[in-house]
């Protein structure tokens, strides 16, 4: 990838996917946490790199990840109930 083609936000995602990385490979986590940061790696790495991890929908979703086809177009992305509360 040329210089030009790195937005500002990619040394952040990268500095996370570290991060990441480091507590995944460190162990000393329950496996909800485990599953969780394992989730996040995934998703940060789909957002870099599409070609070269799963989606984070499919990840989790499996094959109900697919939208059904009656969704408009000009509706896909949005959400379908508000956004939860952040913890």
């Amino acid at each position: 990838m040329k210089e030009s083609e790195v937005g500002p936000g990619r040394d952040r995602i990268e500095a996370e996917l570290d991060l990441l990385n480091w507590h995944l490979r460190s162990g000393g986590t329950d496996q909800e946490v485990s599953s969780r940061l394992y989730a996040a790696q995934q998703a940060l790495a789909w957002a870099l790199e599409p070609e070269a991890a799963a989606s984070p929908a499919n990840l989790i979703l499996g094959d109900r990840a697919r939208p059904p086809m009656d969704i408009p177009e000009d509706s896909r992305g949005c959400l379908a109930v508000p956004r939860p509360p952040l913890s």
